[in-house]
């Protein structure tokens, strides 16, 4: 099971300021599933998957950039999910062809299990999916004093 499906997200290897590279993930070949965010106009249509494991309290800054080397996604969607892939805690999406778009989400604790990252690509009509989606994700872990 790879990234298109909630039960084969990507594991964020360090929550201490990963990055990825440009470009390194692609919507191309995905499909829908789970439910659209709350603010999202529409989906899912093509989304990936991505997980992380809270610590102690956590602040996240979860970040998706797009255009130019960064990647090609256009009109891009992003929810940061409990660990069931159902029960929303933020949700962001864009306001141009090539936004960038940010999730910050306070109060993640250790209790919630590890959180989910979903990404979804936003489909205009069929001539404005591209063959090559790629994106580039940043997901930055704040560990906050209690």
């Amino acid at each position: 099971m790879d990234y298109d499906l909630r039960g084969g997200a990507v594991a964020i290897p360090s929550i201490n300021a990963w990055c990825s590279a440009d470009a390194a993930y692609t919507t191309v070949g995905a499909s829908a599933d789970k439910n659209k965010g709350t603010c999202w106009a529409n989906g899912p249509n093509y989304n990936r998957w991505f997980k992380f494991q809270a610590t102690s309290t956590t602040l996240a800054s979860i970040k998706l950039k797009t255009g130019g080397a960064e990647g090609t996604l256009q009109h891009p969607f992003m929810a940061l999910w409990e660990s069931d892939g159902i029960t929303q805690i933020a949700c962001a999406t864009y306001t141009s062809q090539y936004s960038d778009i940010d999730i910050v989400a306070e109060g993640l604790t250790v209790a919630a299990g590890i959180i989910s990252l979903l990404i979804i690509m936003l489909e205009q009509d069929t001539a404005a999916l591209l063959l090559y989606v790629l994106i580039r994700l940043l997901i930055t872990i704040l560990r906050m004093e209690q």
